[in-house]
């Protein structure tokens, strides 16, 4: 859908081309100009609903929610999060990846905990693994962003998965000259553990 583009585009701008000082104003507009379609379809997924819809919800509330950091929808996302560890069939498809990523952002070490356990315990299973695998990245602060890379680099972690959890560090805002700092430092073993020249070009390619 095109509202998955727009999401995508603005989430971009927010991260890396917004100044500090406009986000908060940028964040008000998105909650003011896409806050209500959200609340006209809802977070909750309703019976009937199709593919088109699970897709718009999952974009409007990635933008809502995670871009612009509206706490209600938070919250909401959160308790949807809660009912999918429980029931894997509470959730489309669609909406799973968007959902837990922005119970990460607003998470805390023991909800990491449990992400990691999760990824841990599903390899057999590779959308489910990497579904709370990659949202690692995701979790809020320094300590649990300089965890997610120390993990990157354990023998746990394939090559061909590096990347994207380094990828996901540096893009946040929030951390990205702390996370970039701690990779230049480690080089030697990320460069290592990279698995291609198109992984290592990512990983670079995402400060700029």
């Amino acid at each position: 859908p095109v509202i998955t583009e727009v999401a995508n585009r603005i989430a971009y701008t927010m991260s890396n081309i917004a100044a500090p000082r406009d986000r908060p104003r940028l964040a008000a507009w998105i909650r003011s100009t896409f806050g209500p379609p959200l609340a006209a379809i809802g977070v909750t997924p309703k019976p009937g609903d199709n593919d088109e819809v699970h897709s718009r919800r999952a974009a409007l509330i990635s933008l809502v929610g995670a871009t612009a950091g509206d706490n209600a929808v938070r919250i909401e996302a959160r308790a949807l999060a809660e009912r999918y560890f429980g029931d894997r069939e509470s959730l489309p498809g669609t909406l799973v990846p968007t959902v837990l990523r922005l119970a990460a952002q607003s998470g805390d070490t023991a909800l990491y905990e449990r992400f990691l356990e999760r990824a841990r315990a599903l390899t057999a299973e590779p959308e489910e693994h990497y579904r709370y695998l990659n949202t690692l990245s995701s979790f809020p602060g320094e300590t649990l962003m300089e965890r997610t890379l120390t993990i990157a680099l354990s023998p746990e972690i394939r090559s061909q998965d590096v990347a994207n959890l380094t990828r996901g560090t540096i893009a946040r805002a929030d951390v990205r000259g702390k996370a970039w700092s701690i990779v230049k430092a480690r080089w030697p073993q990320f460069l290592a553990k990279l698995d291609s020249f198109q992984g290592l070009r990512g990983v670079v390619g995402t400060v700029g």
